[in-house]
């Protein structure tokens, strides 16, 4: 399709945005033109390309000298291809970020709206509890279901002990070990979870995934990491995702959760 193109004045800081008219447009190139008026010198422009959550997935950078006395302007440009012709589509396995929440205030996380169209999907956390406590679990269910549709395992460790355990049935998931009020300040723990096949509708005990975790309590204490897996025993597309804890109560204020979508 043709480019896209516009002008700024060539003196100052400016900036222009556009957005991609509809899915399946790929950025085949980015360019930036430079020029300036008035006493002349050295002049940057930086044309930079982020998605709708904010995360910039192109940049140009480019300079040039220009003389006292020139004029001009700078022109930016977005050149965009709808895949009729040789653009190149997305890998599989990319990550595409759905949505992301950060608690303003003591509270959990429940992920809901995200697209069926994925095929799987990633959470990814940074969490601290309120629970005055060294030690806390973040909980994992699905759809609301609080019934004995969950199995789960998996091994926890650090550099003393490696213990094992799980539970089937049960009526959620324990996804990992995140630092509770008493830890030192600040601390927090560290949890990744896939969600594989998560909108199939054929295969029982076929949605479930991986999860990691670490948690630092502090100087004195040696960190924990656990890793397992866990399926939801039901046939039914995931189309929500809870995320409490073990001890009843909330994560802090600044704790984090990132879900992503993999092709």
């Amino acid at each position: 399709m043709p480019a896209v193109t516009s002008k700024v004045p060539g003196n100052g800081t400016n900036s222009l945005s556009w957005t991609v008219p509809g899915a399946g447009m790929d950025v085949e190139s980015v360019y930036a033109a430079i020029d300036a008026t008035g006493a002349g010198g050295a002049v940057t422009a930086e044309l930079t390309i982020a998605d709708q959550s904010g995360v910039v997935i192109a940049r140009k950078v480019q300079g040039v000298t220009v003389a006292a006395g020139g004029l001009g302007s700078a022109t930016w440009g977005l050149r965009l291809d709808d895949d009729t012709g040789a653009s190149t589509p997305a890998a599989s396995g990319a990550l595409t970020l759905i949505q992301k929440a950060v608690l303003g205030a003591p509270g959990t996380f429940n992920f809901t709206g995200f697209p069926a169209t994925y095929n799987d999907l990633l959470l990814v956390m940074i969490l601290r509890s309120v629970l005055v406590s060294t030690v806390d679990n973040p909980i994992l269910n699905v759809n609301g279901d609080g019934s004995n549709h969950y199995s789960t395992e998996y091994v926890r460790g650090n550099s003393i002990s490696v213990t094992a355990s799980g539970a089937n049935p049960s009526p959620s998931s324990t996804i990992g070990i995140i630092p509770g009020a008493s830890a030192d300040a600040n601390e927090y723990g560290f949890v990744e979870i896939t969600f594989r096949g998560y909108a199939d509708t054929t295969h029982n005990r076929f949605k479930g995934g991986n999860f990691v975790s670490y948690c630092s309590r502090g100087v004195a204490s040696f960190p924990d990491t656990v890793q397992g897996g866990w399926d939801w025993i039901q046939t039914g597309a995931i189309t929500s995702i809870q995320i409490t804890t073990n001890g009843g109560g909330n994560f802090t204020a600044g704790s984090e959760a990132r879900l992503y979508g993999l092709l």
